[in-house]
């Protein structure tokens, strides 16, 4: 059944700059966005001053997930991130019941 919601989807190809840029060969990244960069990911959004971006899965290839802030320091390089990995495991299994449910 097609999805309402492709709208909410990215585009790989505008997304893969922006993961090579941020992430390289890492499965989270901590910090700001630049204004481009925010528009591939969250082109509505207003005052984001960092995020918290996820690959999701064990391989990081099924999508991803981020969490933003206003405060530009709240998210930043250093901090940890076991929570983000714990995250990036789940929620793919969980989205996949949720959709086998509706």
């Amino acid at each position: 059944m097609p999805s309402n919601h492709t709208h909410l989807a990215l585009s790989r190809q505008s997304f893969e700059p922006l993961r090579i840029q941020r992430l390289g060969q890492e499965q989270h990244y901590l910090g700001p966005l630049n204004g481009p960069e925010l528009l591939v990911v969250l082109p509505e959004a207003k005052a984001v001053g960092s995020v918290a971006m996820s690959m999701l899965g064990s391989d990081a290839d099924l999508g991803v997930v981020l969490f933003t802030s206003r405060d530009a320091s709240h998210y930043q390089q250093g901090q940890g991130t076991q929570l983000l990995h714990e995250i990036a495991l789940m929620l793919p299994e969980l989205l996949a019941r949720w959709i086998e449910r509706v």
